[in-house]
């Protein structure tokens, strides 16, 4: 896939997935510091955490990492990532 003419992305495609590498990018980085900011709340309330406060947490966390390999695959897509 690191040949955009074998990858079937056309350069007319090439403005667009990268615009959809800005959105996800955007997508991950607001989830984690939903995330974030959640388990600081959660820590700082006194008593015990329980699995169960975690879920929205956990639910956020999923979802920023979902968004970063979006990313990985949509650079690699283009020829931009690591493995490119």
């Amino acid at each position: 896939m690191n040949d955009v003419i074998t990858s079937g992305v056309t350069p007319a495609m090439i403005q667009g997935i990268r615009k959809a590498i800005e959105v996800c990018e955007e997508y991950s980085t607001e989830n984690m510091r939903i995330a974030h900011d959640d388990i600081q709340r959660i820590c700082a309330e006194p008593g015990a955490t329980t699995l169960e406060q975690l879920d929205f947490s956990h639910q956020h966390g999923v979802r920023y990492h979902a968004g970063e390999e979006i990313v990985a695959v949509l650079r690699r897509l283009i020829g931009e990532g690591d493995a490119a």
